[in-house]
């Protein structure tokens, strides 16, 4: 018996199985690599609503380790995608890869703060649960929401705040979680086919209602923390591109994930400004 099918028992339409053998470089594919840009700024965002010191030591330093922590760990992701859902042959270098980012950015956690390092090993169990077998919990929508709406977000914030001089303002970490859910709720509506199509655990209709609720709480915490000075007048740039990046989302004019996809490299782009706004009032 084939080794995946046993450790993962379900059926793949003809239409989706692949039968060549994937280069390594598929494990990082470039949609990946704007999304790294959301680990830099809830990192220095954390650090800033927790009052640490913006400087390259150590706060350059965690930046860069959790950022390769998740190069890593997407690419861990990316190979058990290639391997179960598209049943390609992802070439084994870029497995070994993706767990060298992740060796590396824990040893070197290990040099910065014991904290840090426990930090960043919830993010791997997480992520290993997510997406390796035989747990590979992405089968169902509901853990990740859990997974990627909620936890992951809280715990790059905490990684910023882990030179603090003291806690991260709940009113900005209940708004990042409330717009990581929508965001999550939207993906999961716009993967429906696709996730029944590979057997998973389908997100019901009820979960696109609710995700608009969140979002726009999300979106109303936004704006509340920009206008009570919590964060600095810059990032009410960031939120009124939000708020239409969201309105559009929602909209229906946005098919598929792949085109949700194309707004990331301005997400991107905008963390670099807004990451040089923080390390400037810092």
């Amino acid at each position: 018996m084939d080794e995946r099918a046993r450790l993962w028992p379900v059926a793949i339409p003809s239409k989706l199985r692949g039968t060549r053998t994937a280069h390594w470089s598929e494990v990082f594919p470039a949609h990946r690599l704007p999304v790294l840009a959301k680990t830099v700024l809830l990192v220095a965002l954390g650090a800033w609503l927790s009052g640490t010191r913006l400087h390259p030591y150590p706060l350059g330093a965690t930046i860069v380790v959790a950022s390769v922590l998740w190069l890593g760990l997407y690419g861990i992701n990316e190979y058990t995608d290639l391997t179960l859902e598209q049943r390609l042959q992802p070439a084994p270098f870029g497995l070994a890869l993706a767990v060298s980012f992740v060796l590396v950015a824990l040893l070197g956690s290990l040099w910065l703060s014991h904290i840090l390092t426990l930090l960043l090993l919830a993010m791997v169990a997480g992520q290993l649960l997510y997406c390796v077998p035989p747990a590979r919990v992405k089968r169902w929508w509901f853990a990740v929401v859990l997974l990627s709406g909620m936890a992951n977000p809280l715990l790059r914030l905490e990684c910023g705040a882990t030179f603090g001089r003291h806690g991260i303002p709940i009113s900005l970490v209940a708004t990042v979680i409330l717009l990581h859910v929508g965001a999550t709720l939207r993906s999961r509506g716009l993967l429906r086919r696709r996730d029944a199509g590979f057997g998973y655990r389908v997100a019901p209709p009820v979960a696109e209602a609710a995700g608009k609720t969140f979002t726009a709480l999300g979106l109303i915490g936004a704006w509340a923390v920009c206008l009570a000075g919590i964060v600095p007048p810059i990032f009410l740039s960031f939120v009124i591109l939000a708020t239409f990046f969201a309105a559009y989302a929602w909209s229906g004019r946005a098919p598929t994930v792949d085109r949700l996809r194309g707004g990331w490299i301005w997400f991107a782009i905008f963390t670099g400004i807004g990451l040089l706004v923080l390390i400037y009032r810092g």
